[in-house]
């Protein structure tokens, strides 16, 4: 899904939802999917381990919103798991 200037109001960070990615240094969330895989794949692939797997999720609450991260992944009702890739 791209954000462009004419869809930010509908899909903008006041919306219900929002992507997360995490790999094991980091998580990151946006509510621009194509933006979310860019940080994550950059994060993923710049560090001193080597390329890292990354996890993705759709999570349908605000970007803003408090909740638990267990083992890297989101503790939200109705999170849906994207997939896992390198």
């Amino acid at each position: 899904m791209r954000i462009t200037d004419d869809t930010q109001q509908v899909y903008g960070r006041d919306q219900n939802f929002h992507f997360y990615a995490s790999n094991a240094m980091e998580w990151i969330t946006e509510s621009d999917l194509e933006v979310l895989l860019k940080k994550i794949r950059k994060s993923s692939n710049s560090n001193i381990y080597g390329k890292l797997h990354f996890w993705v999720f759709y999570v349908p609450v605000k970007s803003v919103a408090e909740y638990q991260i267990n083992n890297y992944v989101p503790q939200v009702e109705g999170a849906i798991f994207l997939g896992e890739y390198l």
